[in-house]
């Protein structure tokens, strides 16, 4: 996959969009994908001081097993050691990518990163769990937990559905069904939580950087009927971004209406 563009916002939502097709790809796990998505939001940021005059920003996604490559170009002279080093010191793009090598291209400088994934179980649920298909819809199960996914054929709305508790151990598995939605192309989402029973702050946060992904063109609504999780919401303050729901039929409608 290669994609040239402008760095900033477009770019950055472009490239994001590329690389997360690419992590889903190599089934990367969730905290690969995370670091995949973090080094392209840097290449956003700071691509647009390296790359030479006139130029647009080059990236080359090749998923593999379990690695994801990213070639980047053209850079100016030095350009290429620059963006290794670019973001905060807690967070570079050298600190979050695998291997990294520095190559000449044919106008300049070209910067080839690995992002490698050791972990291959990309559902780190609790229980031993096993993916298989349901009709349409891809599912995820444990022994108190399963999550399914599936495309709402009449409207275009894709539904993640969660059975079970979100909380530090299932939220990853909740992330990577979502993100595989948003990466195949879909951004209106619905998450049901009709048999959700509880939902902690690491699931709060798998809501919000949903959201991050598919807007500003797309949106996420909510069904819930757990007066427990609604006053999470209401606390919060997330039932005032978000369409939150009593029923699927209504959470889809909210998504499409004009």
């Amino acid at each position: 996959m290669r994609l040239r563009v402008a760095p900033g916002i477009v770019g950055a939502t472009a490239l994001s969009r590329m690389i997360g097709i690419g992590a889903a790809r190599a089934q990367l796990s969730v905290n690969a994908v995370d670091q995949a998505m973090e080094i392209a939001d840097l290449l956003a940021d700071f691509g647009a001081d390296e790359v030479l005059p006139g130029s647009l920003l080059e990236a080359t996604v090749l998923p593999g097993a379990g690695r994801l490559e990213l070639s980047i170009g053209d850079l100016q002279p030095g350009g290429a050691q620059r963006l290794l080093d670019a973001g905060t010191p807690a967070t570079t793009i050298a600190g979050l990518t695998a291997t990294s090598v520095v190559v000449a291209g044919k106008l300049g400088e070209r910067l080839v990163l690995e992002v490698a994934d050791a972990i291959r179980d990309v559902s780190p649920v609790r229980g031993t769990g096993s993916a298989g298909r349901v009709g349409d819809a891809q599912e995820e199960r444990t022994a108190d937990f399963a999550i399914s996914t599936a495309p709402d054929g009449a409207s275009g709305v894709h539904v993640v559905t969660i059975r079970g508790e979100i909380d530090i151990f299932t939220a990853p598995a909740v992330k990577l069904a979502a993100r595989e939605a948003v990466f195949s192309g879909r951004n209106r989402i619905v998450l049901d939580l009709t048999e959700t029973t509880f939902l902690d702050s690491t699931g709060l946060g798998v809501v919000i950087g949903l959201a991050r992904l598919v807007r500003p063109d797309g949106d996420i609504a909510i069904v819930n009927v757990n007066p427990t999780i609604l006053k999470t919401f209401e606390i919060t303050g997330l039932d005032d971004i978000f369409a939150v729901r009593a029923t699927l039929e209504d959470a889809i409608a909210a998504l499409t209406a004009d």
